[in-house]
């Protein structure tokens, strides 16, 4: 039998309708990512919103997830975490990168992985992946939604 790939990860698996939100006005990036991280460590035991949020912005300021399709991939690799678990923002509006001027964010995925060495292929897999489901059309098609219960039926007709 053929090993799945990273993919056809379906992207309802990776972000739960509860960790999705669509930004408001005058809404900035690290805001945003202290939101998404907020989501994630919630409902994950042994994740401090905090800490985490830390962890991205310090890598976040080393070298930027934005993509010029509008899709920013904020991420961490994280000890004590048995598998990937993800947080969508869609930004109808779009912000401006702080790092790349000319881009304008329209989607933020943000995503944890294991620390550990047997998903670091998975974790690039699933980098490019996620580059490759948020192109511009998709992303225009997220934000033109105004219910985050829609962008989750959206994601789960992503294979």
């Amino acid at each position: 039998m053929p090993k799945q790939t990273i993919s056809r990860f379906p992207l309802a698996a990776l972000i739960t309708p509860d960790r999705i939100i669509i930004a408001g006005p005058g809404a900035t990036k690290d805001a945003l990512i202290g939101r998404l991280s907020e989501l994630i460590a919630v409902k994950t035991p042994g994740i401090k919103p905090q800490a985490l949020l830390e962890k991205i912005l310090r890598r976040e300021a080393g070298i930027s997830t934005t993509l010029d399709t509008g899709l920013s991939i904020p991420h961490a690799r994280l000890d004590n975490i048995k598998d990937f678990i993800g947080a969508l923002c869609v930004v109808p509006g779009g912000l401006t990168d702080p790092v790349h001027q000319g881009v304008q964010i329209r989607a933020i995925c943000l995503f944890v992985s294991p620390n550990d060495s047997a998903f670091f292929q998975k974790h690039l897999q699933l980098l490019a992946a996620l580059s490759s489901t948020f192109q511009p059309a998709f992303i225009d098609k997220l934000s033109a939604m105004t219910d985050t219960a829609d962008i989750a039926a959206a994601l789960q007709t992503v294979k």
